[in-house]
């Protein structure tokens, strides 16, 4: 788990200088590791837009190959789905409190475990169909991640190296065509919340900026009354502003920059050693006072080195990744 940036302004992390004194460098951490967790937010919201466009395209082209054949040449732009997701997050976005999307955040919870679900069978009917032919015949967090996880070994068991990203977009499956439209929804639905859930963070952050900076302001304080039905909302000005512009923002971006998944994994690969591996480390070493070269000292640090080997792999990976999308790239014309 990320070390929160907030918690590194109390706990100074203490390095010792050549003169034997403490120097602290929490504050000078703790902006890098807000830049770094909020860069990756962000870049959330974008590759959350562009792939639930990607799922909604790969619904309709189950059912298009399903009507007109597997080799149909079922294309659809990403653009109109882009957008209609922009709409919709506009709109969520407005709620003004994060606690008031706890209904959101558990409606995305059941559709990962859905969808996850949904692939793992697929995959596993894939396997047995295939030795068929041939032979003749925790809750929470940890029951996500394994689902995740059978779903990422029965992917591998039934496609190997040729298994796609996505085994319900990349059409790794085309019956049951109903099951796999559903499987694509399910990872919609979930987008959806997951994308309020990411960039509440840094809407809330910088709204609370802005209230302490301008707490006169009628503009940025002040909450207006609107009925709609029998219900009654609060508006805010420099609520609508700012969260229609974060949309805004994220949603140009994914139209523009189509491989943007590519480039989110080359903010998280750069932030993850520094705030989950070194600075974790660094506050642990100090609070439990670890004495340099000391056997646990030593495996901390070696730690530390192979995840720091792991972070420069996975950033390889991705420029490798983002090169091969630019030689193919056009802005704005995304069609599969």
């Amino acid at each position: 788990m990320e070390v929160s940036c907030s918690s590194l302004d109390h706990q100074q992390v203490q390095n010792v200088d050549d003169n034997g004194k403490p120097k602290r460098t929490g504050p000078k951490m703790a902006t890098f590791c807000a830049i770094a967790q909020y860069a990756s937010l962000y870049g959330l919201t974008v590759g959350y837009t562009i792939t639930a466009a990607i799922s909604l395209r790969a619904a309709l082209k189950a059912f298009c190959f399903h009507m007109k054949g597997h080799d149909a040449p079922c294309q659809y732009a990403s653009n109109p789905y882009m957008i209609a997701m922009g709409i919709l997050e506009v709109f969520l976005s407005q709620i003004p409190s994060f606690h008031e999307l706890t209904w959101l955040s558990g409606l995305a919870a059941v559709m990962s475990i859905g969808y996850s679900a949904i692939g793992t069978a697929l995959s596993f009917a894939k396997i047995v169909s295939e030795q068929s032919d041939e032979e003749g015949q925790l809750g929470g967090v940890s029951a996500t991640t394994l689902f995740y996880l059978m779903c990422d070994c029965f992917g591998y068991a039934a496609f190997g190296n040729e298994a796609p990203g996505n085994m319900l977009t990349g059409f790794g499956f085309y019956e049951p065509f109903w099951l796999v439209a559903l499987g694509n929804i399910f990872i919609v639905v979930h987008l959806v919340g997951a994308y309020q859930v990411f960039s509440q963070p840094i809407v809330g952050a910088v709204e609370t900026l802005a209230r302490r900076k301008f707490p006169e302001s009628k503009l940025v304080m002040a909450e207006y009354p609107l009925k709609f039905g029998n219900k009654e909302f609060n508006i805010n000005f420099l609520r609508i502003v700012w969260r229609t512009v974060f949309v805004a923002v994220a949603t140009l971006l994914s139209m523009a920059f189509p491989f943007f998944n590519a480039i989110l994994s080359l903010l998280r690969a750069i932030g993850f050693w520094p705030c989950t591996v070194f600075l974790p480390i660094q506050m642990h070493v100090v609070q439990k006072k670890i004495r340099r070269e000391s056997i646990k000292w030593i495996g901390l640090q070696l730690l530390n080195l192979l995840c720091l080997l792991v972070a420069v792999a996975a950033a390889v990976s991705s420029i490798e990744g983002f090169s091969s999308a630019l030689q193919t790239y056009k802005p704005f014309k995304t069609i599969g």
